[in-house]
């Protein structure tokens, strides 16, 4: 497999010999310029190693699997560093103690898809023109645990975090500007020690929460988060065991440009069970409706489209994990 000179081109971009590492302050392990190759840099890397990039790269597809533990991919310290899909792909995810950071996301499907990882750290990266900018998925492998998503900014999306059973998850301080669902959180099974914390929402509804037939999330925390209310800020939708949400200084804001606006809604549907949460020095403004508890109140439903997307994700992950 062709793999980029690194070491050489960090000479002819110093004038000097030395290494790439000594390039960036002894952050970066391999550093990959534009147009190299990444996937790979990835393959010979060693557990532990900082992959750097540098430039634009157009990929489609690339893949962490799990005999590749512990990986930082990064822009080269003072740059940020593009990934193009093309309109298409993702950076696909299995290995644990995954680090992506300080990258330029563009024209994914979905940029980032996480399957059953372990403290997967998602920081300070940007995403534009995607379908959705990270989703952990639990259906193909298992749930992620430990995932941290933290000041990224997400903007031209139809959706912007999804994440599935993912216990104790952080989804803090990110800038979310969407078409649909900023952030959304789905059970299948049983989940905990969710965190949604201090981030800007601008999406249609903000954020949603649910849980599937049969399922239990207990003790989600939603705090310090700034809604732009355009037609619902807040969703939980219970269908299985939904129980001690607490909502702590929030602030919803109500742009409404016709639509009425209703701040939280509070939605046990079938035989779903919503009891416990807690609202807690929340701030409501120009709504509609600041809480509506009635129950049945309005199902969302994933757009068909999404499903193809994810379920072609998942075939690539088993084919490349088969390999």
């Amino acid at each position: 497999m062709n793999r980029v000179a690194i070491v050489l081109g960090a000479i002819v971009f110093l004038g000097f010999a030395g290494s790439a590492r000594a390039q960036s302050d002894n952050i970066c392990s391999e550093i990959v310029f534009a147009p190299g190759d990444i996937q790979g840099t990835i393959d010979a890397a060693m557990p532990g190693d900082t992959i750097c990039l540098s430039g634009t790269h157009n990929v489609e597809f690339l893949f962490i699997i799990p005999d590749q533990k512990a990986l930082t991919l990064r822009s080269l310290p003072g740059e940020t560093a593009t990934l193009d899909g093309g309109g298409g792909g993702a950076l696909i995810v299995v290995a644990d103690n995954v680090t992506i950071r300080d990258l330029d996301f563009r024209n994914f499907s979905i940029a980032i898809f996480a399957v059953a990882t372990k403290n997967l750290s998602v920081l300070d990266n940007s995403f534009s023109n995607v379908i959705e900018a990270v989703l952990g998925d639990s259906t193909l492998l298992g749930p992620n645990q430990g995932m941290t998503v933290d000041g990224n900014s997400v903007a031209a999306a139809a959706f912007g975090l999804g994440f599935q059973d993912c216990d104790t998850c952080k989804i803090k301080s990110n800038y979310l500007s969407t078409l649909n669902q900023s952030i959304e959180v789905q059970t299948h099974g049983q989940s905990a020690g969710i965190s949604i914390q201090d981030n800007f929402v601008a999406g249609a509804p903000g954020i949603i929460v649910t849980t599937s037939a049969g399922d239990e999330l207990f003790g989600t925390l939603i705090s310090g988060n700034r809604l732009e209310v355009l037609t619902r800020g807040i969703v939980l939708i219970s269908r299985g065991d939904m129980r001690e949400t607490q909502l702590i200084k929030n602030e919803f804001v109500c742009t409404s440009t016709g639509d009425s606006t209703t701040a939280v809604d509070l939605a046990p549907q079938e035989d779903g069970v919503l009891t416990g949460t807690k609202f807690i020095l929340n701030e409501f403004a120009g709504c509609d409706t600041e809480i509506d508890d009635r129950p049945g109140s309005d199902r969302i439903i994933l757009p068909p489209s999404m499903d193809g997307e994810i379920q072609t994700l998942r075939d690539l992950t088993t084919s490349r994990l088969a390999q």
